[in-house]
């Protein structure tokens, strides 16, 4: 992993200077990682050191953000609306990979309605540890297919690195939650954004960070 590094306190990845860099000594998938049907898509990195946390002008370049609470009982969990943020396309079609950080808000879709429309027309069977949301034209969107030809891509998955594996998050008061994962979708917006559910992995990630 002595190639992999984590850039903390940018938003664009166009300045190469930019933000400060940690180098990764260890990814930890998660050991039921299926490729195929994106089931238990979640993993860790784990830094060399300590990523520092940064303030400047009364707001934070660099911080933690928690994890949804175990027992989502007294919260409203899943949320009716979410943020997810990334690099990927803002239009599929046309568009190019974005250089700067771009958030949108996404709404929630029922997950049984969700997995009807990915089984009942694409034939993809969606695990019950993820999260549904888009709706209005708004999703998360692939980055990795701008030098290939539509024609050549698969009619199924699509995933990139331009937003996949970023935080869905909610943000009440102070406080920023992340409760999703970018995971897979299909023609950014014109089908619901499918994402990890992180409440399902809270004892996962806590047997591997702690």
């Amino acid at each position: 992993m002595n190639k992999v590094v984590a850039v903390a306190g940018t938003n664009d990845i166009g300045n190469q200077s930019a933000g400060d860099r940690y180098a990764i000594e260890k990814l930890i998938r998660h050991e039921a990682f299926n490729g195929g049907t994106f089931f238990n898509d979640i993993a860790l990195l784990r830094s060399a050191s300590p990523i520092e946390i940064r303030k400047s002008d009364s707001a934070y370049q660099v911080n933690t953000i928690c994890l949804p609470p175990y027992n989502t009982a007294k919260v409203e969990f899943p949320p009716a609306t979410a943020d997810v943020a990334g690099w990927g396309y803002t239009d599929f079609f046309n568009g190019e990979v974005e250089k700067r950080l771009r958030r949108v808000t996404v709404s929630l879709i029922e997950h049984n309605d969700c997995y009807h429309v990915y089984a009942d027309k694409l034939k993809i069977y969606m695990s019950n540890q993820t999260l549904c949301y888009g709706k209005d034209g708004k999703d998360s969107c692939s980055g990795v297919f701008n030098s290939i030809p539509l024609k050549k891509l698969s009619t199924n998955f699509i995933f990139s690195p331009g937003d996949s594996g970023g935080s869905l998050v909610k943000k009440v008061g102070p406080q920023t939650t992340a409760i999703g994962l970018v995971s897979f979708g299909r023609l950014c917006a014109q089908y619901p954004g499918v994402y990890t559910n992180i409440v399902d992995f809270r004892d996962w990630i806590a047997k591997h960070i702690y």
